[in-house]
C-alpha cells in the first residue's frame, strides 16, 4: 500500500467516530470531557486520537486530533484535526461549522463546511471550490452527529438514522444496536452497548462499542477493509461520569 493509502486508512478509523438493556439515566446530558484512543492495525499501534468536547453556554465544540505513532512517523508524518461548532440546548446538537484539516504544519488538505440554517444548505469549501446543497433540518457533519447519537442511546433507542453531510455531499448514517458485549481495553473492562453503521443502502462497515457508564462514549471502534482490521481503542478518559473500569482479568 502507498504512503497515501495508508494515510486514508488510519484517518477512516481515527476520525470516525460513533438500546439499553444496559441502563444509565434516560436522558443523559453531554458533559465537557477529553478522551485519548490507540489506534490500530491488525493489533498492531499506528497512533493515538484524542478527543475533546466542549460544553458552555449553549454552545458546544468537539475537536479530534490523530497523530500518527514514532515508527508510522518515519513514512507518514501528516496528522490530522477534526473540528465541529455549533449549539447545545434541550438536548439538540445544531452544527454550525465544520472543518476537517490534514498536514503537519503545513497544511494538506482542508474542507470547510458552514450550516445556513435560514436558508437551509450548507456551503463546503474544498481544494479551492465552494458550493452549497440543500438540507433538511436534523442535518449533521461528521462529529456532530456523533454527539446526537450519544444522546438518542442513552434515551433507549435502538436503530436511528442521520442525514451527514460528507464528502461533498448528504449521505444517509443508520446505526443498529447489536447486543451487549463487556470487552477488556486499555483503559480497563468496561460493559458497552455494540452497536453496527452503515451508510445509504451499503452493508454494515464499522461496528463500535458505546459504554453507557462514560454517557455513552464510543469506546472502541472496528472496520475490516481488504488492507486489515482497524480499530481504535480507549485509553484515557476524564470527565464527569469516569467510574474506575474493572481491572483486567
Amino acid at each position: 500500500m502507498d504512503r497515501r493509502g495508508f494515510l486514508q486508512q488510519l484517518l477512516a478509523i481515527g476520525l470516525i467516530i460513533l438500546t439499553p438493556p444496559l441502563q444509565a439515566s434516560p436522558g443523559t446530558e453531554l458533559e465537557s470531557f477529553t478522551a485519548r484512543f490507540q489506534v490500530k492495525r491488525n493489533g498492531l499501534p499506528l497512533g493515538n486520537l484524542d478527543l475533546r468536547l466542549v460544553i458552555n453556554e449553549g454552545q458546544y465544540h468537539y475537536t479530534g486530533h490523530t497523530r500518527p505513532g514514532a515508527i508510522i512517523r518515519w513514512f507518514m508524518a501528516d496528522e490530522v484535526h477534526e473540528s465541529s461548532k455549533g449549539t447545545y440546548a434541550d438536548r439538540q446538537v445544531i452544527p454550525l461549522s465544520y472543518e476537517f484539516r490534514q498536514g503537519n504544519g503545513k497544511v494538506k488538505k482542508q474542507t470547510l463546511l458552514d450550516f445556513d440554517w435560514q436558508a437551509k444548505k450548507v456551503w463546503t469549501d474544498s481544494e479551492g471550490a465552494r458550493w452549497s446543497q440543500a438540507i433538511a433540518v436534523g442535518t449533521h457533519d461528521k462529529f456532530s452527529q456523533q454527539l446526537a447519537l450519544r444522546l438518542s442511546l442513552s434515551e433507549g433507542v435502538k436503530a436511528v438514522s442521520y442525514p451527514v453531510a460528507d464528502g461533498g455531499r448528504v449521505k444517509n448514517y443508520h446505526y443498529q444496536v447489536a447486543g451487549n458485549e463487556t470487552i477488556n481495553l486499555p483503559y480497563g473492562r468496561l460493559k458497552c452497548l455494540k452497536v453496527k453503521r452503515n451508510k445509504d443502502n451499503h452493508p454494515p462497515d464499522y461496528r463500535i462499542w458505546f459504554a453507557p457508564e462514560l454517557d455513552y462514549l464510543p469506546v472502541k471502534i472496528e472496520r475490516k477493509r481488504k488492507s486489515g482490521r482497524y480499530s481504535i481503542e480507549l485509553l484515557e478518559f476524564n470527565g464527569r461520569s469516569n467510574p474506575a473500569a474493572e481491572a483486567h482479568d
